[in-house]
């Protein structure tokens, strides 16, 4: 196990194989950094992979006043956290920011790293009533294949229903 600094990564060139995120990039003070670092450390079809929060109509209502040291600002022009620190004042809008608002920019800048699958995530009622990270689950966990039932009723929507969403990038 190894806690690293994803601007400046202490692997050797083309060493690594895939680069796995789970609500990690919103954090990362310097994408356009972190991007060199993985092109750097990324080998011949390496990939990333990330879950970071979505930025559908629900999202969009939630992710504001869900944690009180993060953001949500699909507005923000720049890729930079203005964050003291790494956990504090991060955009959780940031993966809408540079894959979505300003792709062509991505895409310019990092020729070499192609975003090659996207897809929502269908678990938003099971992450609600979860109480996700920070809070207290509603309901047991046997309600879970009843939930899962009505994600699947809802499926149609999940584009505007999701909290979360995959991202891979492939070198």
């Amino acid at each position: 196990d190894l806690k690293v600094d994803a601007e400046n990564m202490p692997f050797e060139n083309n060493s690594i194989r895939s680069i796995f995120m789970q609500n990690t990039f919103h954090h990362i003070a310097d994408p356009e950094k972190f991007f060199k670092e993985c092109n750097r450390v990324l080998g011949r079809n390496g990939g990333i992979v990330m879950i970071e929060p979505y930025y559908g109509i629900l999202s969009s209502l939630i992710f504001p006043f869900l944690h009180e040291d993060e953001i949500f600002d699909k507005k923000q022009n720049n890729w930079k956290n203005s964050a003291l620190s790494p956990m504090k004042n991060a955009n959780q809008a940031l993966s809408y920011i540079v894959f979505k608002k300003n792709i062509k920019e991505f895409n310019k800048n990092f020729p070499n790293l192609e975003l090659i699958y996207h897809k929502t995530l269908n678990n938003y009622l099971r992450y609600l009533i979860s109480g996700g990270l920070n809070f207290k689950q509603l309901l047991p966990d046997s309600f879970e294949p009843l939930i899962k039932f009505f994600e699947f009723l809802l499926s149609p929507l999940s584009i505007q229903l999701s909290l979360f969403h995959v991202l891979v990038i492939r070198k």
